[in-house]
């Protein structure tokens, strides 16, 4: 059977995106400053798929006990934190449900950075943490290009046709992949957190067959 499991394609996906950002880096010498214990992008709340919680958890598995341990400490209070953030938005704001609370602008380190501001979980990190610092192309948004605001502070013009190339493609096969995933295991198109990743089991999920990739 011509078939890929689900941890191979987020390879090939994680791949791809370290290429672009790396090309990124090269191509604007001095302008990104992502490096080990730079992480302002890691305070950001964000979600993540269901498929980034499976390469999580499997990663949370194999740590030492002690190490372990600690992460998952630290995702506990993570979560406990980030829910006395959104209840106080909520107050502020006169709103009745979480869903209609925005996190923007909300600040909370990832439970996974260690002492030093570095990913304990590294090489098993959520597609969407590795396209952090370089410039983000969103077909949603095709007026502008999202950059952190650490980056590019003496870049006047992004060399967007490349970018934009590479990005979309990116896109598409991420967006497939996701699709036959959630048509199968996650109907409903839920999402969650790096912190619930750290403490939930989410693994069954890599045992899905997919069909191959088409090619780019």
């Amino acid at each position: 059977m011509n078939t890929s499991t689900v941890l191979d394609r987020f390879r090939l996906i994680a791949n791809l995106t370290e290429k672009e950002f790396d090309r990124n880096y090269n191509l604007y010498p001095g302008q990104m400053q992502c490096r080990k214990g730079c992480f302002l992008c890691c305070t950001q709340m964000f979600r993540i798929t269901l498929i980034d919680a499976a390469v999580v958890s499997q990663a949370v598995k194999r740590l030492d006990p002690e190490t372990r341990k600690n992460i998952q400490e630290k995702a506990r209070f993570y979560l406990k934190k980030k829910e006395e953030m959104i209840q106080e938005r909520i107050k502020q704001g006169d709103l009745d449900t979480e869903s209609e609370t925005p996190t923007i602008g909300l600040r909370l380190p990832c439970p996974a950075l260690d002492e030093n501001g570095a990913c304990g979980i590294y090489e098993s990190r959520p597609i969407v943490c590795r396209k952090f610092g370089m410039p983000i192309y969103d077909p949603n948004k095709p007026d502008e290009l999202q950059t952190c605001e650490l980056n590019f502070s003496e870049v006047k013009e992004i060399d967007a046709d490349e970018l934009i190339e590479n990005q979309m493609k990116i896109y598409n096969h991420w967006m497939e992949f996701k699709t036959e995933v959630n048509e199968t295991l996650n109907p409903e198109k839920r999402a969650t957190t790096i912190a619930e990743a750290i403490l939930f089991d989410y693994e069954d999920m890599l045992e899905l067959d997919l069909p191959k990739p088409k090619p780019f």
